[in-house]
């Protein structure tokens, strides 16, 4: 098992909606029974807890910058979205340490965080 803080990203779960239902999913979203979305309150203090990650931790044995990031489900189905990639900013200043898992392809052109 590796180290925590070799690993070379952080992802902060904001919420488990999901349009797909993937068969391979291995967040059974599909099985979730209730929705939930991290309040922009708790997601600041996830932030703030691992913010020294990127300039603090073991380096990657890869080279690759460490990253922060949001995950969801789909973090862009978030209805406070606009609002998490502000405190982002803020708080990971750093844009090459702020990251995003999505499966919605229009991101790239988004640009959204």
């Amino acid at each position: 098992m590796i180290n925590p803080a070799a690993q070379w990203a952080i992802q902060i779960d904001v919420t488990n909606r999901c349009r797909r239902t993937c068969s391979n999913c291995t967040r059974l979203l599909a099985h979730a029974r209730e929705r939930f979305c991290m309040s922009p309150w708790a997601f600041r203090q996830a932030c703030a807890a691992v913010h020294t990650f990127p300039d603090h931790s073991t380096p990657d044995r890869n080279g690759r910058p460490k990253v922060i990031g949001m995950i969801g489900g789909e973090p862009l189905l978030h209805p406070e979205f606009p609002e998490l990639c502000e405190i982002m900013a803020e708080e990971i200043p750093d844009r090459r340490h702020r990251g995003l898992w999505t499966s919605e392809p229009l991101l790239i052109t988004l640009g959204a965080c």
